[in-house]
């Protein structure tokens, strides 16, 4: 939800501090599989030890692939966080 600043605040119900626990079920074996792939490779890391063609390239998939599968994952997991 939007707050005066622009930022998105938690969600009704959610106050930010609170523990949240990830369902990795909903997520498919491959979206798993590139969230721990990318994390491994420090997809995540500042600065990025890998960017997407680096780890679609350890995948064996486009990053374009990656990209679609990363994004899908993170949807899920944003979802049970805020």
């Amino acid at each position: 939800m939007p707050t005066s600043s622009g930022w998105f605040g938690p969600r009704p119900g959610k106050r930010s501090g609170d523990s949240a626990l990830v369902d990795r079920s909903k997520l498919t074996a491959r979206q798993l599989e590139v969230l721990e792939t990318a994390y491994g490779m420090g997809y995540f890391e500042q600065p990025r030890e890998a960017n997407a063609t680096d780890v679609a390239a350890a995948l064996d998939i486009t990053p374009s692939t990656f990209s679609e599968h990363l994004l899908a994952a993170e949807t899920k997991v944003f979802e049970d966080l805020l």
